[in-house]
């Protein structure tokens, strides 16, 4: 935002420092200076004014903050009193009608008759000029000018232009815009309105849309004689809102939409009366009318000087506190024992606790006044968060697998919710949700996961997990749950994964079942029976893992996806961060493969155990199965592959000793007489 240092010299008596000067000193005690421009024989700073400082939208909020840190005294300009007996009073000419008073929580019109419309002095223009606006006659200039003076926004209006109504005070109206109304708008161009607009309008219609742009029906013109003088307080959510949907942006809506105070009105009113006739002569009309249903009121607190030392860090005297804060315009009188009594200005609205009063003291008493010092309190490390730890050791664990993490909404909708399955009364509906795709909270996170390969087409392989809450009426623990779905993979890949998630978090002698049914897992309808397994360790039940079922693949219109939800609160209990470290053995590795026939009931898990208790030497390092068991047509019997991975850490593996460990894993798996090798993997190995 731009400043003129001629402007600001103008509030003081005495000569303000040099204007890098008067830089530096704001850039330490208030905000960033962006930038200064020579401009004739003024200099403009560019000042990053905070969005809770409107107070300083204004030369005269930034002098206010100069004065403080100077301690010079603050000149405000003078508004003269209306002393003619023959003026008329501002009601008599003017009436407001105020219909929504939070939309618009004070309206003040000042009238001035009598006036001479053209060129504005030279000093008005060379101000507005170099602080970015243009220069359009003296009654417009004055508004801008006062605008840039007090921060707060203001608009003019030709009184002979107004609707006449009934009576002869002319009445303005701030209502709500109707539908179908439209405004041109000075600039000649048309917006058309929105019932949710506030506008400034009379018995004709639109004469303004309130705190963005005025209207073109009611402009100063050349034969414009008398003035209404508009000094206003709009919500600052209204006119954001207003003006992103009009795509119109002014410096009035800027400053409207960080929150103005609305304790000075009737005095920028006042001032702005007085500067028309200044520059346009006339006369200004007695009072004001002054629509103010809800009074702004000055918050009082307490301050305590021992607590505001102990926050600063540093010693400060109570009359050098109270000097401080009344330079900013607080007022203060001592109170009980090391408390001072503070009343808070209205338009100081970024003040609203203790600590915002010690922050004041310090940044214009200055930081750099508060001396280094070692910490005199006892630094404690906080409290481990284990919980956290475990579930960013599941999220590293499934990236570092190849998988993607992803978040979806915490609600559904109702039909997602049939469609998977679950029964609408059992579920925690919202009581006003914003929309029916979003009234139910979760109650998995594989409803939402589901859907994501849809969003994904062209996709052969998608791995996608999350980690989240689930809801149920009856479910008050709101449990973590860690789920995911893979599109591409086989059910051993996707396995592998939690496998290896589960030896991250240190968990040990879990195993997979056979499930046939969801059992107490919420959601175990989700699965195809017979090819589930439930995810155990010892008697904890941490989830399942299986293909989708193909009815609730159908109702979605998805193909069957292998599928899995676990309990991260479960989990959690178990982890341990116990780790048993091993050297890396530094000789190669050996892979054989070995097809197995089995029963089709039984478990690849049943194998592999036998294969692991008869391997005396410790060769497998790993082994893994590649592929989904092929299943052969009559139904009775399946194929298993395995792909073990043998290492020694002491010396490289010959032929020898691989052939007596693939011959001895054949005979323990073979003494089972359901199940056999097949006999080409193993001459394949052996080429």
């Amino acid at each position: 935002m731009l400043f003129s240092y001629n402007w600001l010299q103008s509030f003081f008596d005495k000569k303000l420092p040099d204007p890098k000067e008067l830089a530096r000193l704001i850039v330490g005690h208030s905000f960033e200076v962006e930038s200064m421009e020579k401009s004739g024989k003024d200099t403009i700073l560019d000042i990053a004014i905070l969005s809770n400082r409107p107070d300083c939208f204004s030369h005269i909020g930034i002098a206010r903050e100069i004065a403080a840190i100077l301690g010079y005294k603050l000149v405000l300009p003078k508004t003269k009193a209306v002393k003619s007996k023959t003026a008329v009073a501002a009601k008599s000419l003017v009436d407001v009608a105020v219909m929504d008073a939070v939309a618009c929580p004070r309206y003040s019109a000042k009238v001035v008759t009598g006036v001479k419309v053209g060129p504005s002095p030279k000093w008005v223009q060379e101000r507005l000029v170099a602080c970015g606006l243009r220069a359009i006659n003296n009654i417009v200039d004055a508004t801008n000018y006062v605008m840039l003076e007090t921060g707060q926004p203001l608009h003019a209006f030709d009184w002979d232009k107004l609707d006449p109504g009934k009576t002869k005070a002319k009445k303005i109206i701030v209502r709500m815009a109707q539908d179908g109304e439209s405004i041109d708008s000075l600039g000649d161009k048309k917006y058309e309105l929105k019932p949710s607009m506030l506008l400034i309008a009379d018995g004709s219609g639109p004469l303004a849309v309130a705190g963005i742009k005025g209207g073109k029906r009611a402009e100063i013109s050349q034969d414009t004689t008398t003035v209404v003088l508009e000094a206003a307080n709009f919500n600052s959510r209204s006119v954001r809102i207003t003006s992103r949907n009009l795509g119109l942006a002014t410096d009035a809506s800027l400053r409207f939409a960080h929150g103005l105070d609305r304790g000075q009105i009737l005095g920028v009113a006042e001032r702005l009366a007085d500067l028309v006739v200044q520059t346009a002569g006339g006369q200004v009309a007695v009072g004001a009318v002054d629509r103010n249903p809800n009074p702004a009121k000055p918050k009082k607190m307490a301050l305590n000087m021992d607590k505001a030392e102990c926050l600063l860090g540093a010693a400060i005297q109570t009359a050098r506190a109270k000097k401080i804060l009344e330079s900013l315009g607080f007022s203060v009188r001592r109170g009980n024992k090391a408390d001072l009594d503070v009343v808070v200005p209205t338009w100081r609205t970024d003040v609203g606790i203790a600590e915002d009063l010690i922050e004041e003291i310090g940044r214009i008493d200055g930081y750099d006044k508060v001396e280094a010092s070692a910490a005199s309190a006892v630094v404690l490390a906080p409290v481990k968060n284990y919980f956290y730890l475990w579930k960013t050791t599941i999220r590293d664990a499934m990236i570092a697998a190849g998988w993607s993490e992803t978040r979806n909404y915490t609600f559904v909708s109702g039909k997602d919710c049939q469609d998977f399955g679950f029964s609408i009364p059992d579920l925690l509906e919202i009581k006003n949700p914003v929309n029916a795709d979003f009234s139910i909270m979760r109650p998995s996170l594989l409803i939402n996961l589901a859907k994501n390969p849809a969003k994904n087409p062209g996709r052969e392989i998608l791995c996608q997990f999350e980690i989240g809450k689930v809801f149920g009426v009856n479910r008050r623990d709101e449990p973590t749950m860690f789920a995911g779905i893979a599109l591409g993979q086989t059910f051993f890949e996707v396995k592998g994964a939690l496998e290896f998630v589960l030896k991250r978090l240190g968990i040990a002698g879990f195993s997979f079942e056979p499930a046939k049914d969801g059992g107490a897992i919420v959601g175990g309808h989700l699965y195809d029976p017979g090819r589930t397994a439930r995810l155990v360790s010892g008697k904890n039940r941490i989830g399942m893992v299986g293909w989708m079922s193909e009815n609730i693949a159908a109702a979605i219109g998805m193909k069957p996806l292998v599928i899995f939800e676990l309990n991260v609160d479960v989990m959690a209990k178990m982890a341990t961060r116990a780790n048993d470290y091993r050297p890396i053995s530094t000789h190669p590795l050996a892979i054989r493969d070995i097809s197995v026939d089995v029963p089709l009931d039984t478990l690849s898990a049943g194998v592999s155990d036998v294969v692991a208790a008869a391997d005396d030497s410790k060769l497998i390092k790993s082994f893994e199965i590649p592929a989904d068991p092929y299943v052969y047509p009559d139904k009775k019997t399946k194929n298993i592959l395995f792909k073990f991975y043998l290492q020694s850490d002491s010396k490289t593996l010959d032929s020898k000793e691989i052939g007596d460990w693939q011959l001895k894993t054949i005979e323990a798996i073979e003494k089972n007489q359901l199940w056999r090798v097949k006999t080409d993997s193993v001459k394949k190995n052996n080429q």
